[in-house]
């Protein structure tokens, strides 16, 4: 069974059975560093994903003002829409364990500047840096 929870400002999906954690849609702004492990009720979850439209500013507006984001080693996918119209994203540290990249992951990220995609990624989808004008 999954649950939602909000630990330490970022909300997860938490799966009791897998002991893992997704991370989901919430507002976020500013410098976001998301953890390797997080811990609910003294059980450890690995975080393992970024969730489909987890940061996404047209559903989430306080996500337009998120300037970073380091993403740990052990995610292994990044959700469709997950940055989407983060339009003050400059930089985003996407770790080795990254295997797929969802449909336009960061479209209209404009202030995104650099970006390293790991040769480990089997998988990016189409449109994926649509509209980021300063790449």
């Amino acid at each position: 069974m999954a649950k939602a929870e909000i630990i330490d400002g970022i909300k997860y999906l938490l799966d009791d059975k897998a002991q893992t954690a997704e991370v989901i849609a919430n507002n976020y702004n500013g410098n976001i560093s998301i953890p390797t492990i997080v811990v609910d009720n003294n059980i450890q979850y690995n975080v393992t994903s970024i969730g489909q439209s987890a940061f996404d500013a047209t559903e989430n507006p306080e996500c337009a003002k998120i300037t970073s984001i380091v993403i740990p080693e052990g995610v292994t996918s990044i959700g469709d829409y997950a940055f989407y119209e983060c339009i003050n994203l400059e930089s985003i540290i996407i770790p080795n364990s990254i295997s797929s990249i969802g449909i336009v992951a960061f479209f209209n990220c404009a202030s995104l500047n650099n970006v390293r995609i790991p040769e480990r990624v089997t998988y990016i989808s189409e449109g994926l840096f649509v509209s980021c004008s300063s790449l």
